[in-house]
């Protein structure tokens, strides 16, 4: 999602905020890599209090309501998240509504049937388009290239929520329309195994006919990149294999200079942290303002335009 940028965001609108006391914090409930990425913000924001844990899938929602019952505690009127679960997220997000504190939602959200009355702002990215903006980068290159008749794709779908089925179909769409000669060779997703590396390595062992490898989401793009980043991984064709992703880390940016990785598709978290703050600033001022749900543009990451768009300051 890029968590430093969505930081940006907010850290840029609040700036222009007078008379507020202002605490920020960041919350991590997820992998240790992204942990670590909450991690690298604190270098860029004095004010940023950072909340960083490292759990298991199963204990994610537990942890989500312990946190946000503890920012209560602290007396925070806006939280901006990323609920854990569309649906089993509402019990502790209503808890936090009903003690008044407002609650938006970026990347994704609880239910659309429930978000407009629990949360004040619901963020997000189309899905299919991104995927789509994937496909497309893949028929883009593609086309420059003289010596590859025909694409032998892989996919990782690393994450589970109802969003990244539809980057696949908006993938798939892509290239369909483009009426390239393509065959989806490979289809993994977590099921088959959790760490990202060991699942690119095991399709790329299964399927060496593989020319590209793309992945739904930023953790699967980066076990692409590491299992072909090893030397220990045997296949012949492995020179020849182009990675593309969805979902941008800024550790990706070194990818580009190896030549393994050629493009990547990532939402706007810039545009939504600015957007939250400035919605939650004009409701703790007395305005009445409307739920708000908002379709971000996407950005595409390339070799030649990624430390303009899409590296934090």
């Amino acid at each position: 999602m890029g968590v430093c940028k969505g930081i940006v965001g907010a850290i840029d609108t609040l700036r222009e905020v007078k008379g507020w006391k202002i605490e920020l914090y960041a919350i991590t409930i997820a992998s240790k890599d992204t942990v670590q990425k909450v991690g690298k913000c604190e270098k860029y924001f004095n004010n940023l209090r950072s909340v960083k844990d490292t759990i298991s899938p199963e204990d994610k929602l537990n942890r989500e309501r312990e946190v946000l019952e503890a920012l209560q505690e602290k007396e925070v009127q806006a939280i901006a998240m990323i609920p854990q679960d569309e649906i089993d997220s509402k019990k502790a997000i209503s808890e936090a509504t009903a003690n008044g504190i407002l609650v938006g939602c970026y990347d994704h959200c609880v239910n659309e049937s429930d978000a407009q009355y629990l949360v004040i702002t619901n963020y997000k990215s189309d899905q299919a388009e991104l995927g789509k903006s994937t496909g497309e980068a893949v028929v883009d290159w593609y086309h420059d290239q003289t010596e590859i008749k025909e694409l032998k794709v892989g996919v990782i779908k690393a994450c589970d929520s109802d969003g990244c089925y539809k980057r696949v179909a908006g993938f798939r769409k892509a290239l369909n329309d483009a009426q390239i000669s393509w065959t989806e060779v490979a289809y993994r997703t977590r099921a088959f195994k959790v760490d990202t590396k060991e699942l690119a390595c095991e399709l790329l062992r299964d399927h060496p006919d593989v020319n590209i490898l793309w992945s739904t989401n930023e953790d699967g793009t980066k076990g692409a990149l590491e299992c072909l980043s090893d030397d220990g991984i045997k296949n012949e064709n492995r020179s020849n294999i182009k990675v593309f992703g969805t979902d941008w880390n800024e550790d990706f940016a070194e990818h580009f200079n190896t030549g393994r990785l050629m493009g990547v598709t990532m939402q706007s978290p810039e545009s939504m942290g600015d957007k939250f703050v400035t919605q939650a600033m004009a409701i703790l001022g007395g305005e009445q303002i409307n739920y708000d749900q908002t379709t971000t543009p996407n950005i595409r990451c390339t070799k030649d335009n990624y430390k303009k768009n899409c590296v934090s300051p």
